[in-house]
């Protein structure tokens, strides 16, 4: 890694900020201003959520055509354009006076921030790194807990002064004023797929990998059996931690514990993320992504368990920490996963099918959720079917690793 950071800073740092840019577009930072602006708005719980969902819906159908729109742009172009409409969605937040503009601005930050700023920087490091993307993705994506650290204390202190729509004003004046400008500097010599690489070792590195292994474009892709297989283990991550972080209140209330747990817990998770991210990276390179997806997903099950039959509320730390554990791991062998499939040409629009799959499934997956513990289902029931379906999930991701095509 030392290796990497030397040689090549700029597209290790580029990509980490584009992780830690993600930040205005994720749930765990659009929830802080949830409370006020629904006041603000006279709207029911119900009904923002419903507003942030059907955003969230849209954003999803329009990450493979940005997918290939990112294979086809010259990355300092793709990302300035969509850092910019990413700060145009926080102005429009912050200016929103009504339903429409509200769910404008919700489109925008989940679309540019959650899918295509964590798009952009998986694809570019995948595409660029050839055999040593597993390392140079652990260093990257340090950017999504370092985003949950900074982005969420920055914001708790402006809105207690400041209120929420000059909040999300200061989150554009970042992106305009130290993002965009940060990746103009960043990528001034960036790495085009086909002829001007940042250096030759790079460079030399894509030129092999095309030549090794088969490039499938998206729609080959789609008639390929290991891609519906992989879609269980790669979604399950996203989806079921959403619903649990969106539904940790009636959790905690359902084991009769304090709520004041969960600030702990989130520090878990955070910590458990970043580390298992920074970790995995060399073995990715050593044996290969398919061959760790399998276990990516354990930990996971693990810490559900913990939650079901834990004692005392410290247990409720088990969850976040199997969490935290598994998007560590998942969030660097996905990354990994797609280019050793499927190849880099293409890898921008595959990107983009998958990353629309991943932000449908965090959309449906809490009303989903409340809609069982609204019917009275017993959690523990809930959640022991989350533990089956992980299974199930490494099982599948085990077979689509035998698979030869």
């Amino acid at each position: 890694m030392q290796q990497l950071l030397r040689h090549h800073p700029q597209l290790i740092f580029f990509g980490l900020l584009a992780t830690l840019f993600s930040g205005p577009g994720q749930t765990f930072l659009v929830s802080l201003f949830i409370p006020e602006m629904r006041d603000a708005f006279g709207l029911s719980q119900a009904g923002i959520a419903s507003i942030y969902a059907t955003a969230t819906l849209v954003s999803a159908f329009l990450l493979p055509w940005l997918g290939r729109l990112l294979d086809r742009m010259h990355l300092i172009l793709f990302t300035s354009i969509a850092a910019a409409l990413l700060a145009g969605g926080c102005i429009t937040l912050g200016l929103s006076q009504g339903t429409l503009t509200l769910f404008c601005g919700f489109l925008l930050v989940r679309n540019l921030g959650q899918g295509t700023l964590t798009m952009i920087s998986s694809t570019t490091i995948a595409r660029l790194f050839g055999d040593a993307r597993g390392k140079a993705l652990s260093l990257t994506n340090l950017g999504f807990p370092l985003s949950e650290a900074i982005f969420p204390f920055a914001v708790t202190h402006w809105l207690e002064h400041y209120g929420w729509r000059s909040a999300w004003f200061f989150l554009a004046a970042l992106i305009a004023g130290f993002f965009i400008p940060a990746v103009l500097l960043l990528l001034r010599r960036s790495p085009h797929k086909e002829i001007d690489p940042i250096d030759q070792a790079i460079d030399q590195t894509a030129v092999t990998e095309l030549e090794a292994i088969r490039q499938w474009t998206s729609k080959e892709m789609l008639r390929d059996k290991r891609f519906y297989a992989l879609m269980l283990p790669t979604l399950i991550p996203p989806g079921f931690l959403t619903g649990l972080f969106f539904h940790h209140g009636a959790l905690i209330q359902w084991k009769g514990w304090d709520l004041s747990i969960i600030s702990l817990a989130f520090l878990a998770y955070a910590a458990c993320r970043g580390a298992m991210s920074f970790l995995i990276g060399p073995l990715v390179d050593r044996f290969s992504a398919k061959r760790l997806l399998p276990f990516c997903l354990l930990p996971f099950a693990g810490g559900i368990a913990g939650m079901i039959y834990g004692p005392n509320q410290l247990w409720a730390v088990a969850i976040f920490v199997g969490g935290g554990l598994t998007v560590g791991l998942t969030m660097t062998v996905k990354g990994a996963l797609w280019a050793e499939l499927y190849g880099t040409e293409h890898l921008g629009s595959i990107r983009g099918i998958q990353g629309s799959l991943s932000v449908f499934i965090t959309a449906v997956t809490p009303p989903l959720m409340g809609l069982l513990l609204d019917a009275q289902i017993n959690p523990a029931l809930i959640l022991s079917g989350m533990i089956g379906l992980i299974f199930g999930g490494s099982i599948l991701a085990w077979w689509a690793g035998q698979v030869r095509t």
